[in-house]
């Protein structure tokens, strides 16, 4: 059984080294080293919180991965929204340019 120093001591360590390797891994990759190294009932159930915690920053990726989704969504509605009206006022400013021509071979 290791000791709490020794399971901290080993546990950074080892975090350190695979959080280097993979990022996109390091949810996956803590519990299985903290399982790994750290055995004991205490560190049974701050593995369990762990989890517990890393269950709800998935949930609140997801939450923030739909918001930017419809962030994504309206933005690009605004700009349709955005391109048309514009697309319209250089209508009626050519029109408006070809009505002023046409006063213009009148006089």
């Amino acid at each position: 059984m290791l000791r709490q120093d020794e399971c901290s001591s080993r546990h950074g360590q080892s975090r350190q080294t695979e959080a280097s390797q993979s990022n996109s891994g390091t949810r996956q990759v803590l519990p299985n080293i903290i399982t790994k190294y750290c055995q004991e009932p205490e560190q049974q159930q701050m593995l369990s919180f762990i989890e517990s915690l890393m269950a709800d920053i998935t949930v609140k990726d997801q939450q923030l991965i739909a918001l930017y989704q419809q962030i994504i969504a309206l933005n690009k509605q605004r700009n349709e929204e955005v391109s048309a009206k514009n697309q319209k006022i250089f209508e009626l400013e050519n029109q408006l340019r070809q009505f002023k021509l046409r006063e213009l071979n009148y006089e």
